[in-house]
């Protein structure tokens, strides 16, 4: 091997993408909502409202990947890669450029057919008992069914391409090329794998809510009440025993009558790269092969399946509820005060099944458990002069973790390059939390607003995720598990879990603004401004490890941008309104330690920000700038045309890991969006 230029690590150890490729996504989506409510007042004491919503949700999702695999995988994949003279490793110690022998190219066609049913009903009963109490009851039921019945990706290969290149040197549209080799030619490939993989998930949620209110004075009210909630959650799927089971399906020189050319659409700038490839065509798969028959060797199987076992879990909650609170509603001082304080307190019961994969087998686990909480709350808001208006709120809040996250099994998935073991926590804590609200509002005119407000939150409880790269014989499963695969045993798994930390703080400031042109003449009157701006600091504990006492590095809060910004420029008259507005959020987290890194105190550390992991301490998204209008046509009372432009600047998604490297992850950007409907009023 030759010595790339810019390389000084120790045995010339540095980072490379992983599965660089290009990748194309079309989807078709089609959604029908019905809403409809009935009240009956059959005294002034009594109102009775039902509520009802349905609503279905049908996609169907098409992807086209070419990429170089080898990169990703052991044994016939990077270990007999040959780079040639010229290669490039830059500052942060990445292979940023070069040209190789020996590379695995692959195409994958992947289709998606999605529905989601959700269906909602709710009913509720206000009664008067007398002057100054009153009962409020609710009811409510709802249940969402997702079936993904085709999940399916074809692939073919094109191994030991010669002189195949790459260049991130622009880092965000790299080149690649492909040698000698034509990626068009579909003659020049050979079946890889067919996954089958449908998925089915149900969730119901059922709530039942009592609340008594008694004027106990003039300014005083006292209210108690009790809520029940349930959720419950199924999910299921379905795989081939093997996935590269595909010798002797074909004739030779009958997969290329099974593809037909792909081309990226010209608004993606390739910077050089094939834009046309030969890419699988399912439709004609399935006629040849029958892939969908569920026989021979495109049986599914589920519970049976080690990759699709663990995707069949349930968990069932129950949360009991009793609250007490009193509200005063006068004055104080001569001014207007209204103050509200109250506790709550809960008791939450979980129960979960999954399946885990041992070294005879697999099991289910069952674990159930239960846990309440203590949740007091104070409200107070104090008008100094007309339109001016402060408040402070404090309050001690709960967020259970996701229903997904508290499975007591493991998901253990090979797909291509992807080796993954993605492990639940049932004994996962919920994120607690203490906050503190303040805010000045200054109501300067009609429909206008000056909003100052600040806020701090002291996290006691956080659920993080841990992120390991392990090799698959220290993960305690059969190496059973991968044969016909392709991967040995000594290969690196990602091994994921939930876990809690100690938390953080996180303080901020929100200013808003909104105020109707009512000052200028004629038309000009009905425009309008909106607009708000947020400012958070955050510092969050995540552990590198589920083990007890393991490190933690400090970090911003993940999925959260430090700026956000939003303005809204607007018109409207009885008839007609338009508006168009800018939304601007700072880059942010979404995995904190990143994936793929070098494990604590491995040299060599070219990473300023760490100290923590070597490398790849975080992933995030970088900041963005949309751009949207939306516009209503009242035809008649009953009738409404709807337009909606969303993304109008074709913003891009900008995923990276590692704080100072900043290498791409992915870089996609889904063209502008318009939306024409209309809304009937009966």
């Amino acid at each position: 091997m030759h010595p790339p230029t810019g390389a000084t690590a120790p045995g010339f150890g540095f980072f490379h993408p992983r599965i660089p490729r290009y990748d194309s996504f079309r989807y078709k989506t089609e959604r029908l909502g019905l809403t409809g409510s009935i009240q009956w007042q059959p005294s002034d004491e009594t109102l009775l409202t039902f509520d009802a919503l349905y609503a279905n949700f049908k996609s169907q999702r098409t992807e086209q990947y070419l990429s170089a695999l080898s990169f990703s995988r052991s044994g016939t994949g990077k270990p007999q890669t040959v780079i040639l003279p010229g290669a490039v490793v830059d500052a942060t110690n990445s292979l940023v450029a070069g040209t190789f022998n020996n590379v695995d190219v692959r195409v994958e066609t992947r289709f998606d057919r999605l529905e989601t049913e959700f269906q909602q009903y709710t009913a509720t009963l206000h009664q008067e008992l007398g002057d100054r109490l009153r009962i409020d009851l609710l009811g409510g039921y709802s249940k969402s069914d997702f079936s993904n019945p085709i999940q399916t990706t074809v692939a073919i290969d094109a191994n030991n391409i010669q002189g195949y290149s790459y260049d991130f040197r622009d880092s965000r549209f790299p080149r690649f090329g492909y040698g000698s080799f034509d990626p068009a030619n579909a003659a020049a490939y050979t079946l890889g794998e067919i996954r089958l993989r449908p998925q089915f998930v149900q969730n119901d949620f059922r709530v039942g809510r009592v609340q008594a209110e008694w004027d106990a004075l003039d300014t005083v009210k006292l209210r108690l009440g009790g809520d029940y909630k349930s959720y419950g959650f199924d999910s299921q799927e379905f795989r081939r025993a093997l996935e590269t089971d595909v010798a002797g399906l074909l004739a030779p020189g009958q997969l290329a009558g099974l593809t037909s050319p792909y081309s990226f659409s010209r608004g993606t700038p390739l910077n050089g790269s094939p834009r046309t490839f030969a890419a699988p065509d399912i439709d004609a798969f399935d006629r040849t092969l029958g892939i969908y028959s569920n026989t021979g060797r495109f049986a599914l199987t589920g519970i049976t399946n080690p990759s699709a076992r663990g995707s069949f879990r349930t968990v069932n909650e129950r949360d009991l509820g009793f609250f007490a609170q009193a509200v005063f509603d006068g004055e104080v001082a001569g001014l207007k005060v209204k103050a509200d304080a109250g506790v709550r307190w809960v008791e939450t019961r979980q129960n979960s099944t999954g399946y885990t994969n041992t070294p005879t087998g697999f099991q289910l686990v069952e674990v159930t458990r239960t846990y309440d909480n203590w949740l007091p709350s104070a409200n107070v808001s104090i008008e100094f002069a007309e339109g001016l208006i402060g408040r402070i709120a404090a309050a001690k809040v709960l967020a259970r973790p996701d229903i997904g996250t508290v499975n007591p099994g493991g998901a253990f998935s090979i797909s291509g390059g992807n080796r993954t073991l993605n492990f639940g926590n049932p004994f996962i804590d919920p994120i607690e939390a203490n906050d503190v609200d303040m805010s000045l509002e200054w109501y300067f005119a009609p429909e206008s607003a000056l909003i100052v407000g600040l806020f701090y939150k002291d996290i006691s409880s956080f659920v993080a995720t841990s992120t390991q790269a392990l090799p698959f014989n220290q993960l305690g499963l059969p190496n059973a598990l991968l044969d016909g695969t392709g991967v040995l045993p000594t290969d690196l798994f990602q091994v994921t879990q939930p876990v809690n930390s100690r938390g953080g703080d996180l303080k901020g400031i929100e200013i808003g603004f909104q105020a109707p042109f009512r000052f200028l003449p004629g038309f000009l009157s009905n425009f309008g401004i909106q607009a708000n701006y947020t400012f958070v600091d955050s510092d969050i504990e995540y552990p590198l490890s589920t083990a007890a006492g393991a490190p933690v590095i400090i970090q911003p809060l993940v999925n959260l941008s430090r700026h956000g910004a939003n303005g809204t420029l607007y018109y409207e008259d009885k008839r007609f309104s338009i508006r168009g507005s800018v939304a601007y959020r700072s880059g942010f987290l979404t995995n904190v330690p990143g994936r793929n890194g070098v494990p604590v105190g491995t040299a060599p550390n070219f990473n300023a920000s760490s100290g923590q992991p070597t490398f790849n301490d975080v992933e995030g998204t970088k900041g963005t700038i949309n751009v949207d209008a939306a516009a209503t046509l009242k035809l008649t009372e009953n009738v409404t045309l709807t337009f909606e432009a969303i993304n109008l600047t074709d913003e891009y998604i900008d995923q990276f890991i590692d704080s100072a490297a900043d290498r791409l992850s992915v870089y996609h950007h889904f063209g502008r969006q318009f939306y024409f409907g209309a809304r009937f009023k009966f």
